[in-house]
């Protein structure tokens, strides 16, 4: 969401922004506990005291949003209060949960269970890629009419040049500065969750460290449902130093560790968009990905694509990008073209356009 309000903040800058001929002035919904925490955002914030994803979410949002003067509520996380009254669109990233619910917690299950009731009370659909509204249109009876794709934007922080010494300093900050630079590691961003497919990772990165122990696994992101199968399989496998586990990192690290990295490995079993890849193209890092979901649709041949199942090719090539120059140096230039056209101003006004329709029910 912040990458929208950032794209929606550059419309801004040109003038007032309109919706059907008249101006408007988004509202953030910010949740008490991050009040205080970061920059805040450049347009006005209502804070709110129900907690996402909450058991009773659906009755205690709209409540709170009583006498708010609301036009239209954006619910990004596919699930729309089952009592807001007023005109809504809702962002669906993908239905991955109902083509492996047995990915989930129960917990998740319950929410997500949601997402049909959602879609029909929605006005206005945003799918984040053509392959997740296909998955709309294959698992949901949602009405083609409803249904609006808008890809997710890519940060201009992620590019091929950064700021030397920051750089160095992130990587210093985790471990990974050598005297010559970042040290050899694979990179992986991402929630820690089954979905994300990490034991095929893990297993291919041990193959790899066998041949190459110099070379580290990174992994950058924050632990999510079932995370402690996944460490117990590092251990299993033996990786214990050779695979970090850096937790969520701030974006400027972030940008940094992409810049660093020899390659990144993405093997999620499904995506509705990829953002890690996205932003791994952008930084002209080179990528390995799944061949599962959007990630064809976004990577095309600016990565290699590979079979989320096959630990062997994972590792293999892996070390191709390693040992090869000349292919890592492709990769290297092929991505930044390939994603350019992933920016925050195109999200910003393709969402707009949704806005618009979902007052008239038209295409955009």
């Amino acid at each position: 969401m912040s990458r929208l309000i950032a794209g929606l903040d550059l419309m801004n800058e040109a003038g007032p922004l309109h919706l059907g001929g008249r101006p408007f002035l988004p509202l953030r919904l910010e949740h008490r506990r991050g009040r205080g925490v970061g920059a805040g955002g450049p347009f006005p914030a209502r804070w709110l005291w129900t907690p996402p994803h909450h058991r009773l979410e659906g009755i205690s949002l709209p409540i709170e949003l009583l006498g708010a003067g609301l036009s239209l509520l954006h619910s990004p996380d596919f699930i729309v209060p089952r009592f807001w009254r007023g005109r809504s669109v809702v962002t669906v990233h993908d239905l991955a949960f109902l083509r492996h619910p047995e990915l989930l917690t129960a917990a998740s299950r319950r929410y997500y269970g949601q997402v049909h009731r959602s879609l029909r009370q929605a006005d206005a659909v945003i799918a984040v890629s053509r392959h997740t509204a296909s998955e709309i249109a294959a698992l949901t009876d949602t009405t083609a009419q409803k249904v609006h794709v808008v890809p997710n934007a890519i940060h201009p922080r992620f590019s091929p040049r950064g700021d030397e010494a920051a750089d160095r300093a992130a990587w210093d900050r985790h471990g990974l500065l050598t005297a010559e630079g970042p040290r050899p590691y694979v990179l992986f961003v991402s929630t820690i969750e089954p979905r994300k497919n990490l034991a095929t990772l893990l297993r291919a990165f041990a193959l790899l460290h066998r041949m190459d122990p110099r070379v580290q696994l990174v992994l950058a992101g924050a632990e999510g449902w079932l995370s402690s199968e996944v460490h117990a399989l590092a251990t299993e496998l033996g990786l214990g130093e050779s695979a970090r586990f850096l937790g969520r990192v701030t974006d400027e690290d972030l940008a940094a560790l992409y810049r660093g990295a020899r390659l990144l490995a993405h093997p999620a079993l499904d995506e509705g968009f990829g953002l890690p890849v996205a932003e791994a193209l952008a930084s002209g890092t080179p990528v390995l990905a799944s061949s599962a979901g959007s990630l064809p649709e976004i990577a095309g041949d600016a990565a290699l694509l590979l079979d989320p199942r096959d630990a062997g090719a994972w590792a293999q090539a892996m070390g191709r990008v390693l040992d090869d120059g000349a292919l890592a140096a492709r990769l290297r230039a092929a991505g930044p073209p390939r994603v350019a056209r992933f920016t925050l101003r195109a999200m910003a006004e393709g969402t707009v356009a949704v806005y618009g329709a979902a007052f008239d029910g038209r295409k955009p």
